[in-house]
């Protein structure tokens, strides 16, 4: 029998659609210093950690029934959306042998991990021990029977969607009013968006006259707009993180800062002086696009936020599209 804590609903157990994902090793440790700028070691910038890690150091102090089902909820989640990524997978028709067979390899390790990590999940349902993590670099972690597994999405632009989820629906069923205390303060996301068109200028997804996204082509609209949304979000942190080290009296390398784009193999770390000070985010989209449009992007950061700031344009999005797992 499983758990079941006090003052939460139980969902219905769906065994043969839930599976966990990948087993990842821990961060390292982070290296310290001070804020005053004379650091002798580089120094991570500490900011408000993700929603979704917000209410999992919440559930770690909850009952074992509560933390019992923000697993299992958050397993379903991840089930479904790898089930859809291989249920569009199967329908992608690829001219070029070189993509097929990327995406043949692609197809079957991800059935290889489903299959593997199913297992896992049969433990957990068969009453395995489990506990809920939160590493240094706010990745959320579940343990189960010793073995950490990252709660990551499969394509790095659907990261949030994930988190959105899984954060309503055990809200829909737990107490989160400490989350929505904690979440009070965070600026709001760009959400919303529309299709601009031009004829002097390719098809562009606007998000709430902040950020445009420049694309070749009208197809996979809808991925393609959640793609822009999800490249506005890690843009909105990014600023935020910005304001922060300033306001705490970090100095922002301008200069520096626009020679540097984020790596694509990094930690989502982005060095913002000479000291080594860095901040630490999402940068799945960010790390992908080209260096004109990191140069913009820097630039459009910096200035102040003022009611008519122009439009941030960026039109490397052909990698996002193509940085997909099955692209």
């Amino acid at each position: 029998m499983h758990p079941v804590g006090h003052g939460f609903k139980r969902r219905p157990d769906t065994i043969a659609r839930c599976l966990l994902w990948a087993l990842v090793a821990l961060a390292g440790a982070l290296l310290t210093g001070t804020a005053s700028g004379q650091s002798r070691l580089a120094e991570r910038i500490h900011f408000q950690p993700p929603p979704l890690a917000l209410l999992a150091r919440q559930v770690q102090s909850a009952d074992s029934g509560v933390q019992w089902d923000f697993v299992n909820i958050t397993l379903e989640v991840l089930f479904e959306a790898y089930r859809r990524e291989l249920d569009d997978a199967a329908g992608e028709r690829l001219s070029s042998r070189t993509r097929r067979a990327k995406l043949a390899r692609w197809q079957g390790a991800t059935r290889d991990l489903v299959a593997r990590l199913e297992a896992s999940r049969l433990r957990l349902l068969d009453g395995a021990r489990f506990s809920v993590l939160v590493d240094p670099q706010q990745q959320v972690l579940i343990v189960i029977d010793g073995q950490p597994i990252a709660v990551t999405a499969p394509r790095p632009e659907s990261e949030r969607q994930i988190g959105n989820r899984v954060i309503e629906q055990f809200c829909a069923y737990n107490d989160c009013r400490v989350l929505e205390s904690e979440l009070a303060g965070q600026p709001a996301m760009p959400a919303s968006g529309l299709w601009v068109f031009n004829q002097y200028a390719p098809p562009a997804f606007e998000i709430d006259g902040t950020i445009r996204c420049e694309f070749a082509d009208l197809t996979q609209r809808e991925r393609k707009a959640d793609i822009c949304r999800s490249a506005a979000d890690e843009v909105a942190e990014f600023a935020e993180a910005l304001r922060i080290a300033r306001d705490r009296g970090y100095r922002i390398d301008w200069e520096q800062l626009v020679q540097t784009p984020p790596s694509q193999t990094g930690a989502g770390e982005v060095v913002v002086n000479s000291d080594g000070a860095f901040v630490q985010l999402s940068t799945h989209m960010l790390s992908r696009i080209d260096r004109n449009d990191w140069q913009r992007l820097v630039e459009w950061v910096r200035l102040p936020d003022v009611q008519h700031k122009p439009v941030l344009l960026i039109r490397s999005t052909q990698r996002f599209v193509l940085g997909g797992a099955a692209g």
